[in-house]
């Protein structure tokens, strides 16, 4: 889901703006904002390699973003690469699914989560990455983390308060798909304890799953 999120902020993006990608994949949510943004900086997570495209302005870290840092941690790569995750998938719930299709039009299938590798990545937190690159203000936070969404979030710290706004997707139901995966009640408790407004909603995989768009209660553009 491809979230208009500048039209919710009642002040304006400035040029040089910042923006995390975590889980970028291919790097197709960066490419799409970076029409826009041309002069924007671009900081990329992506912990399979060789899998994101390349552009100007881009930081690509080729590492997992966790709550705790590690030098070493599993992570499992399934068959549809876009699946993959740092967390092991609940098969009992796997084994029920039909085919459909996600938020951005991509159809799933069970077999696409079949893991076929597993290999050793490095994770580091949000906060650890801010301190180390100087950076006063992320204009935008978009979270792909295959169920590890709200733990990238929480990795943020007390540094949660330098981010504009974010996306994060969330499981609706306390029977997750992945193994110790946070579910959308927990998801929006934490969102609102760090002052932060739910401003869109998406839901989909047959009602399954939801993405959500937030916004900083101080950003957010009110109603006329």
């Amino acid at each position: 889901m491809f979230f208009n999120f500048d039209k919710y902020y009642n002040k304006k993006i400035p040029k040089d703006a910042i923006f995390f990608d975590v889980g970028s994949n291919k790097g197709d949510w960066s490419i799409k904002i970076k029409k826009k943004y041309k002069y924007a900086k671009f900081f990329c997570f992506e912990p399979i390699p060789r899998i994101t495209k390349k552009f100007k302005n881009q930081i690509l870290y080729n590492l997992a973003i966790d709550k705790k840092s590690s030098k070493k941690k599993n992570f499992f790569i399934t068959k549809e690469k876009v699946t993959s995750s740092l967390l092991f998938q609940n098969r009992s719930i796997i084994n029920k699914f039909v085919t459909f299709k996600d938020s951005k039009g991509l159809i799933h299938r069970k077999s696409d989560y079949n893991v076929v590798k597993k290999i050793s990545v490095e994770t580091v937190r949000l906060d650890h990455i801010i301190r180390k690159n100087k950076i006063k203000e992320i204009h935008y936070l978009k979270i792909d983390a295959e169920g590890n969404d709200l733990n990238v979030l929480q990795s943020l710290g007390s540094l949660t308060k330098k981010v504009w706004g974010f996306e994060l997707e969330t499981w609706n139901k306390k029977n997750t798909l992945w193994k110790n995966q946070k579910w959308l009640g927990q998801c929006i408790k934490y969102i609102k304890s760090k002052n932060f407004i739910i401003a869109e909603k998406f839901v989909h995989g047959k009602g399954l799953s939801t993405d959500l768009l937030c916004i900083r209660k101080d950003l957010l553009k009110r109603k006329s």
